[in-house]
């Protein structure tokens, strides 16, 4: 652009940072602040503004989950939430079950069912819609489960022990 000492350019940056906001990056610092740019006295030497953006990042959980395939940011050409962002891909589900057989073949107690439950949180790239990060929760125990008393028999174990169980167990 060109001008006459001192005039206003009628540009500003931020037609050009929504532009980049709207694409999922982060406004970090804008030499002009905001303002309209205006011409200076030097004619040697040209003006120059930085604009400096980065990545922007979202963090998906089970309560705020992505839409896989569906755009993150508002922005034409906007990255798409990836596979495994929405509830079922940042929950899981570990079950045991505890299944008793008599040595002689006759009808055995009943079996136990118990189930654990996880979640997890994922980190995105809001611009690239890569996963940057994910954390389950915690690894949990299962209840010990004694086994039944059968008259005549002796469990060959006297108690189902599972502990430090991780969500992909």
């Amino acid at each position: 652009m060109n001008g006459a000492t001192n005039a206003k350019s009628g540009y500003t940056t931020k037609a050009a940072i929504d532009t980049y906001t709207g694409l999922g990056y982060t406004l970090v610092s804008d030499d002009t602040n905001g303002k309209e740019v205006v011409f200076d006295n030097d004619d040697a030497v040209d003006q120059a503004f930085t604009v400096h953006l980065s990545h922007g990042t979202i963090t998906v959980t089970p309560e705020k989950p992505g839409k896989p395939g569906e755009p993150i940011n508002p922005g034409e050409g906007s990255a798409n939430y990836p596979d495994g962002t929405d509830k079922a891909g940042l929950t899981d589900t570990v079950n045991r079950t505890i299944t008793y057989v008599m040595s002689d073949g006759s009808k055995a107690p009943d079996a136990v069912h118990d189930s654990l439950s996880y979640t997890a949180s994922k980190v995105i790239d809001k611009v690239t819609g890569e996963v940057l990060s994910t954390e389950w929760s915690k690894n949990q125990d299962f209840k010990d489960v004694v086994s039944p008393d059968v008259t005549g028999y002796t469990p060959d174990t006297k108690t189902v022990s599972n502990k430090d169980v991780a969500h992909d167990a």
